[in-house]
């Protein structure tokens, strides 16, 4: 939407390094139709709905990777305007997207969601403070669709310091 910090779409081989997205009222850092997009080592907090969204890239029936990588990265208060999928990082309907060695924390809803991802990688984070303000959610959450969870990897994750703070 307008309202986004940093766009990328139907964009090959770009990168997003060393940069902070703050005080949006919409999504901090938005990927769709992507491949190859690297967003490394930047801080995205403050804003309005999710820190990071990748979306639509890679091919799920040839299992053709998407090359998006998300690592290094520190997101925290998310959700500002809409604690119901205020979620950190929102991987969907990718396939070999790799989260990497993040820090996410101090989000109303899901750390990490991965939602329809085949063959993603989520590795290395660090989560902590989530989960604040909803139910039917998880640090790191995979939803029940039968299409979801395809050669997923999920490892050495740090998760701790999950409180529900409100009723």
């Amino acid at each position: 939407g307008g309202n986004d910090g940093v766009v990328f779409e139907s964009t090959d081989n770009c990168a997003l390094k060393n940069c902070t997205v703050r005080n949006v009222s919409g999504i901090g850092v938005r990927a769709k139709k992507t491949t190859n997009t690297a967003i490394d080592n930047c801080s995205i907090n403050n804003v309005g709905l999710q820190g990071i969204v990748i979306q639509n890239g890679g091919a799920y029936k040839t299992l053709t990777s998407s090359g998006n990588v998300i690592e290094n990265c520190d997101i925290y208060t998310v959700g500002r305007t809409a604690p119901v999928g205020g979620v950190g990082i929102m991987i969907s309907y990718e396939t070999g997207t790799k989260v990497l060695n993040n820090r996410v924390h101090d989000t109303p809803h899901d750390a990490i969601r991965l939602s329809r991802g085949t063959a993603c990688t989520v590795e290395g984070n660090e989560v902590y403070n989530a989960v604040n303000d909803t139910y039917d959610a998880g640090a790191i959450y995979t939803g029940a669709s039968m299409f979801e969870g395809v050669g997923n990897i999920f490892k050495n994750n740090y998760i701790h310091d999950i409180y529900r703070t409100s009723d």
